[in-house]
């Protein structure tokens, strides 16, 4: 039975008998984020000189002030040097401020400038519009459940990357 990605495959491959890349689920997710980031990046990206990570940053940082590079590592699910070098460009661009935690002093809290909040105000609403184009042809019902299971797979990958980083 074909399923890739599902359970249910039981067929043995080999270079004799190859999986078909195109019919695997992680293979479709990955070529539609690259599209998708690859769009972002000529659309916004040179526009506003940023890339898809400092987007991010910002988008995260609006919803969630405060939070420290690690957390935003943590969340976004991008490599703490990847972060890094992000929250570097937008510190000295101003794009955001970075201050020590009263909590936990070796933390800095990081929340949006007024120059990001200018950025953010602008791509926000087209970053939206771009979105509500991309799925033009899903069904309300279908956003919904196109939502939903990301978020199942998305539980379902950190669950794995806990469990190999705790071997």
């Amino acid at each position: 039975m074909h399923m890739h990605g599902a359970a249910m495959d039981s067929e043995v491959y080999s270079v004799d008998n190859p999986l078909s890349l195109e019919d695997t689920i992680v293979y479709r997710i990955a070529v539609a984020t690259n599209v998708n980031t690859s769009l972002w990046q000529r659309r916004y990206g040179k526009r506003f000189d940023l890339t898809i990570t400092d987007w991010r940053v910002l988008m995260l940082l609006a919803s969630h002030p405060g939070m420290s590079a690690v957390e935003v590592s943590e969340t976004l699910a991008v490599d703490k040097m990847t972060i890094t070098r992000s929250v570097k460009r937008l510190l000295a661009r101003k794009c955001i401020r970075a201050r020590t935690n009263p909590g936990d002093r070796r933390r800095l809290a990081l929340t949006i400038a007024p120059a990001g909040a200018a950025i953010y105000n602008e791509v926000a609403p087209e970053a939206l519009s771009y979105q509500e184009h991309l799925l033009q042809d899903l069904s309300a019902a279908e956003r919904l459940m196109l939502r939903d299971l990301l978020g199942k797979l998305l539980v379902a990958g950190r669950r794995m990357a806990n469990a190999d980083s705790a071997s």
